[in-house]
């Protein structure tokens, strides 16, 4: 049992309060739950592991045949069952695992609690079962984003400690960033400053912001009002919701690189693949890359999609996007061949096979019809949608995703053509209830993981794909496919979201340094220029960014793992030397954060994460006073008035993680309590004192 709060009483009364976070028991990386937890009314089942093939094997675990699932706080009972052995005890081929899975889905009480294997003793990490449970990961990875921006002041208190002033603004960089080609003409120089780095480098690519663009995008349509307005970006509190302003960050260097003709240039980048830590000390000169008519596609179909968005919030913006999407697809109409050759970098090429350059030219023009209503859109998108693959082959690609999305979107416009979209819907439903590894993947159990994709798309990036199958059953459910299915629908996208948040052969969260927010076997080190090897925060990367994931096709075959090991445990938590590769595993990208962003956020129900925010808007007025600030081990603080009834003290961080709750009898003036913060991670939290109908707050920081 965890160790109970202490309380002293002292010459004025001083209250003690004690952060409990150790361990009720044992914990087993065998017993494998969503680190997160699960909310009242879903499915929830934990997957229990027997290694037999792989770095883990052999293991000497040996399940019993009774689990019971604990209150963390009091060890009491709460659900005790059978825990049932998966396919007979076959080992799974791709984990290398023998497999039970435990069901305690009766269980709805919303609290915290582990699973515990009775005959052993061995228990999962902590959960918790509440509705709002994926609010604040949600919240942390749309932030994360943040982190990501170039040519911005990263600062406190956005950017808690991890910091930097204005990145990639000096002599020859992105304010007068030049052609590659011709790196001595200054008439070439271009502003071409703001945007996201695309991963674990500082360049930026047209092409490679399409998916992260269009995912944020149809995120927020498709659940608005889970999105906040004060989730500690600088934008916050603006009227508009944080992730589109997020997303209107890019959106503004976008406009940067298309050109007066309509034209868009290729990426932003550095001619070799030097960085430096943190951002603001690379001082490497910055080119960019020619037009291409991928790139002006790609900008087409991005500025019509976030019109349609920014119409009701921002009209005036929605209109210079739409007429800039106009622009870009006439360019690109009048030159369908101009290729992106990358002369002059060796940093990856953005250019897309003549098949996606098509698909993302269908695409912009479904997008440009949903935002204007012509004629000629939509006869273009209907002549030419059944050349996408998803609509040809019936089967739905997660790496095709964008392009199958955009064409399920147009089959929701009022314009459309009633057979048009009928065939798209059909492709749909077709695609997922009957190709073997969709829906009857789910049914004929064939992951032990319960989150299956083949063994060929387990490759650079595969979380993303996870997110996006996720993504994909959901939105059978959006669309209305297949009504007798739809609960089996969402207990397979809850199940993608589990595998990412460590129900997997690893036991490990796929998001960085998440252990705040409640993952205590969560990813410890990513594979980025800023928090990399042998940096400040090697140990202490960015929280909440979605790494690539699990990685067949490793080229570097003398570490294993990740290399010659069973498929799902060919991942390593770990960043060193450029010549392992770790990149090809470790590194996160934003489009890999988007599709995370978008799964997650159908599963979150609220927008206002953590009330304690909206009570700072007075926060120099209060009464209460808190000393001293920044602290280390210990938190004072005093109420400046008599408290006649029982009160809450909180912690919470500005994730809206509660940290520390407990309730109080009466005091008065005087009296001065303590927190003890020694076990707390450093960063940015919000004290919080609740007296009846009213709350105090102050926001204090923890340095060690």
């Amino acid at each position: 049992m965890r160790q109970l709060p202490l309380f002293l009483t002292i010459t004025t009364i001083q209250i003690l309060i004690l952060s409990c976070s150790a361990s009720p028991h044992s914990i087993s990386l065998n017993i494998k739950v969503d680190q997160f937890g699960y909310r009242p009314n879903d499915t929830k089942v934990a997957v229990i592991a027997q290694p037999k093939v792989g770095y883990n094997a052999p293991s000497t675990y040996s399940p019993g045949s009774v689990f019971k699932v604990r209150n963390w706080d009091t060890d009491a009972e709460v659900f005790s069952g059978a825990a049932v052995l998966w396919k007979n005890g076959t080992t799974h081929t791709q984990s290398g695992d023998k497999v039970w899975w435990f069901d305690f889905s009766a269980l709805t009480t919303e609290g915290a609690y582990y699973v515990q294997d009775v005959e052993t003793g061995y228990s999962s990490d902590k959960f918790v079962i509440h509705k709002d449970i994926y609010t604040s990961i949600l919240r942390a990875a749309t932030h994360a984003l943040f982190y990501q921006r170039c040519g911005i002041d990263i600062t406190y208190p956005h950017g808690n400690r991890w910091t930097h002033t204005a990145c990639h603004m000096g002599a020859n960089q992105d304010l007068a960033c030049r052609d590659v080609q011709t790196p001595n003409t200054t008439s070439s120089a271009k502003d071409l400053s703001g945007g996201w780095h695309d991963a674990g480098d500082y360049n930026k690519y047209v092409n490679y912001s399409y998916n992260a663009v269009h995912n944020l995008l149809f995120a927020y349509q498709e659940t608005p009002s889970v999105f906040g307005d004060d989730w500690g970006i600088p934008e916050s509190k603006n009227g508009v919701p944080d992730v589109l302003d997020e997303v209107k960050y890019e959106l503004d260097w976008l406009l940067k690189m298309q050109q007066t003709d309509g034209s868009v240039l290729s990426k932003v980048s550095v001619v070799d693949f030097v960085t430096a830590s943190p951002p603001n000390n690379d001082a490497a000169r910055r080119y960019y890359g020619k037009v291409s008519t991928s790139s002006t596609l790609s900008v087409a179909s991005m500025f019509a999609h976030a019109a349609i968005v920014f119409q009701p919030i921002n009209p005036t913006y929605a209109a210079t996007l739409l007429a800039k999407a106009q622009s870009a697809w006439s360019w690109a109409v009048a030159n369908p061949s101009v290729t992106y050759a990358n002369t002059g970098f060796q940093s990856s090429s953005p250019e897309l096979e003549v098949y996606d350059i098509s698909a993302r030219k269908i695409g912009a023009a479904a997008l440009l019809f949903a935002a204007t209503n012509q004629t000629a859109y939509k006869t273009f998108f209907e002549s030419n949608y059944s050349n996408l693959e998803f609509v040809q082959s019936q089967y739905y690609s997660s790496f095709e995703a964008t392009y199958n999305d955009i064409s399920l979107y147009y089959a929701t416009l009022s314009g459309a053509s009633s057979a048009v979209k009928t065939n798209i819907l059909t492709a749909f439903n077709q695609s997922t209830l009957y190709a073997t590894d969709l829906l009857p993947s789910f049914t004929n159990k064939t992951d032990a993981y319960r989150a299956h994709m083949n063994d060929v798309d387990y490759v650079w990036g595969s979380n993303m794909q996870k997110a996006l199958l996720g993504n994909m059953y959901e939105g059978m459910i959006r669309y209305n496919q297949s009504t007798a299915q739809q609960a089996n629908f969402r207990t397979i996208a809850l199940d993608y979201l589990h595998f990412l948040h460590g129900v997997n052969a690893m036991s490990l969260v796929m998001l960085s340094n998440t252990k705040s927010i409640g993952a205590d076997n969560c990813v410890t080190q990513i594979y980025h220029g800023w928090t990399g090897d042998k940096t400040a925060f090697d140990l202490d990367p960015i929280p909440a960014l979605m790494t690539g994931g699990i990685n067949k096709n490793y080229s570097v075959h003398t570490i294993s793992p990740p290399y010659n090991q069973p498929i799902q445990k060919m991942y390593k938590d770990w960043n060193t030397s450029d010549t392992d590769k770790s990149w090809e595993i470790t590194e996160p990208a934003v489009s890999y954060q988007a599709a995370y962003i978008r799964l997650v956020s159908k599963f979150a129900t609220r927008s206002a994460l953590s009330p304690v925010e909206n009570t700072l808007v007075n926060e120099d007025n209060t009464p209460l006073s808190i000393f001293p600030n920044p602290t280390d081990s210990s938190l004072s603080f005093q109420f400046g008035k008599n408290i006649n009834e029982d009160f809450t003290v909180q912690i919470v961080d500005l994730f809206g993680k509660i940290h520390f709750s407990e309730k109080h009898e009466s005091v008065d003036y005087q009296s001065t309590m303590v927190v003890n913060t020694e076990s707390m991670a450093d960063g940015n939290y919000i004290l919080n004192l609740k007296i009846g109908s009213m709350t105090y707050a102050k926001k204090f920081q923890i340095i060690h």
